[in-house]
């Protein structure tokens, strides 16, 4: 088994003690990279320059992926030509290597793969595209997702990566959506690497980690265009800037220098959203600070802002954009769903439906400070597509069909923007923003919320049923009229109300025909005297009239004495019988303590199903004049 070995710098002769025989690069004290492998020598490849690096993360970190603990030993900071990433060499207790991927506050953990036939991949991946199925030996059958050029790199502590002769870097997304491998070419050698997200740096429980990401405020360059300093804190994840002293645009190329793209001319279109650089800002719960400004035009000639943010939370970056006095915050994904298919409506990624909203190209109109967008790209990809589920965003940006980059959006309340520490000019609203919600709550979380709300008040309907008075019947009985009796009255014997409020509900029936029945009756409270009185004329008539049978009025009355106070009560009724030539021979009462009232119930209820059908209508409402 070899073992670690104690290196001499080829340039100042410092001893270094090699950390992993995996390692192929350290970088010594005086400043010059070695190359370990196949023996120890300065590095000399062309691609390699000073660079920052700027990260969280350093040497002697540590942490935990898949339950084995694991340290850091050093970075490769390479810069491509759309991004700068970080590929930290992850050491395992068990010996193997790792690397950990990292930038724009993304980390990724990378696996080497090995035993792959890659015989013919060289060629699969000159013709690979977004668009068509490339097949990787056993892995399966992938699609690209990206294409970058490689720029340059630098070594910081020790790093086991090989990057002799990369000159591209391949990322694919598998057929699912749920795999995605990283490949980096070198003339026809072929690197491959699993990748693995990681949805946060807790899931790595990490410790020995910076604070925050200590950006050098003293770097500069001369502009390309006056030759005056700029600084350049953010370079090289942001590699490209507009000059404050002649608004020249500048832009970091390959031959690794900055060039002059064009002079921006000075501000004459509507900046109705004023947000200075360097303003901080607190959004959607993260801390950022406004490093650049632009303005965009799409190709039905709409246009609108973007600022530039830096996260200070997580080392990312934002896109805080502007129409119309709506907003929404835009962030770069690692993890997104498939390439939709040409006329696809829906994307569902992330639990949720996306509908498609809009497509269009995008014009650079405008740019000052630090920004991502070049005018001779114009913003860098070739057409956008956004998918909506308010207040939710995702867009997908494509440069031909080399490259896919998405985008996640979510809606910003401008509550939220007049409330921070520092005074924003903003427009009026006007109209309905992109992903505005068309209320607080979703079509599927009212009737969830509404359901919930039923049972709740079900069960504490039952729950008083359960616990209050029950019914009890204080009077039941027949009552006859005779021809020497006109005239009934009823007393009922004494009963109790022994709840706060109590219903009492009297039934009265009769076998009336053609004639009517007087009633007059009382529930009187015995100790205070108080009477709650009532009355009703049953009558009914029926008869035959050329033939066809008619009836009117009606031979039952039922009333409901409610909310009545604790007491002892008595319940009196008057009956008179009527004059008429029809018959009245009997009447029936009941009275009955402690009924319940059917509107106690069924008024609620329709009060609480009511409310999330308002708003599923307001939403429904608010979605055609979005859609409109």
């Amino acid at each position: 088994m070899e073992l670690p070995k104690t290196l001499t710098c080829p340039k100042c002769s410092a001893a270094y003690r090699q950390v992993s025989t995996e390692a192929m690069h350290y970088s010594c004290t005086c400043g010059q990279v070695n190359r370990i492998r196949p023996y120890l020598h300065a590095e000399n490849n062309q691609k390699l320059r000073k660079i920052p690096l700027y990260s969280r993360f350093q040497q002697d970190t540590t942490g935990r992926f898949r339950d084995q603990r694991f340290s850091l030993s050093g970075a490769l900071v390479v810069v491509f030509k759309n991004a700068s990433l970080n590929f930290w060499t992850m050491q395992l207790q068990d010996g193997t290597v790792k690397f950990l991927e990292e930038s724009y506050g993304f980390q990724t953990v990378l696996t080497p793969v090995t035993d792959i036939n890659t015989k013919g991949l060289y060629e699969r991946l000159g013709r690979a595209s977004t668009t068509k199925d490339t097949i990787i030996d056993r892995l399966g059958t992938f699609r690209l997702v990206q294409l970058d050029d490689f720029w340059g790199f630098d070594v910081k502590g020790e790093s086991a990566a090989e990057v002799i002769g990369a000159e591209e870097r391949f990322l694919f997304q598998s057929k699912n959506g749920e795999e995605y491998i990283e490949i980096w070419l070198a003339g026809k050698e072929c690197r491959i690497f699993k990748q693995e997200p990681v949805e946060s740096l807790e899931e790595l429980e990490l410790s020995g980690m910076r604070q925050s990401i200590a950006f050098n405020e003293k770097d500069y360059v001369d502009c390309a265009s006056c030759g005056k300093e700029v600084t350049i804190p953010y370079f090289p994840l942001v590699k490209n800037f507009v000059c404050p002293h002649c608004n020249t645009f500048n832009s970091f190329t390959e031959k690794w220098r900055w060039e002059k793209d064009r002079k921006v001319m000075r501000l004459t279109h509507n900046s109705a959203t004023k947000i200075p650089l360097g303003t901080q800002l607190h959004l959607l719960g993260d801390d950022f600070k406004v490093i650049g400004a632009t303005i965009k035009e799409d190709n039905e000639d709409a246009q609108w802002q973007e600022f530039t943010l830096y996260c200070e939370t997580d080392g990312g970056f934002a896109f805080l954009s502007a129409f119309n006095g709506n907003f929404m915050l835009v962030q770069e994904t690692m993890e997104f769903p498939l390439l939709p298919n040409p006329g696809q409506d829906f994307i569902y990624f992330d639990d949720r439906h996306y509908r498609f909203y809009n497509d269009y190209t995008v014009k650079l109109l405008w740019a000052e400070g630090y920004v991502f967008d070049d005018f001779a790209g114009n913003n860098r990809r070739g057409f956008a597509y956004d998918y909506i589920a308010p207040p939710y965003l995702i867009s997908l940006e494509r440069d031909g069909d080399k490259n896919n980059y998405w985008f996640k959006g979510e809606y910003v309340d401008r509550k939220e923007l007049l409330q921070q520490d520092t005074k924003i000019e903003l427009p009026k609203k006007v109209g309905l923003g992109t992903v505005e919600p068309g209320s607080k709550f979703s079509n599927q979380q009212l009737i969830v919320a509404g359901a919930l709300a039923v049972i709740l008040f079900i069960l504490v309907h039952l729950a008083i049923d359960l616990t209050g008075m029950p019914s009890k019947v204080v009077l039941s009985n027949n009552y006859s009229f005779s021809d020497t009796i006109k005239n009934i009255e009823i007393t009922s014997e004494p009963f109790d109300l022994n709840n706060f409020r109590t219903n009492v509900s009297v039934d009265i029936s009769s076998d009336v025909q053609n004639n009517w029945v007087s009633l007059d009756f009382s529930l009187v409270n015995t100790g205070t005297g108080q009477e709650y009185n009532a009355g009703k004329d049953l009558e009914y008539y029926s008869g035959n009239d050329g033939g066809e049978s008619w009836s009117e009025g009606s031979n039952s009355y039922d009333h409901l004495f409610t909310a009545l106070p604790k007491g002892k009560y008595v319940l009196n009724i008057e009956a008179e019988k009527g004059t008429d030539a029809g018959s009245v021979a009997t009447i029936y009462v009941k009275a009955q303590a402690g009924s319940k009232r059917a509107l106690n119930f069924w008024f609620p209820l329709l009060i609480i199903i009511s409310w999330p059908v308002i708003l599923m209508i307001r939403n429904y409402s608010t979605e055609q004049k979005r859609w409109a």
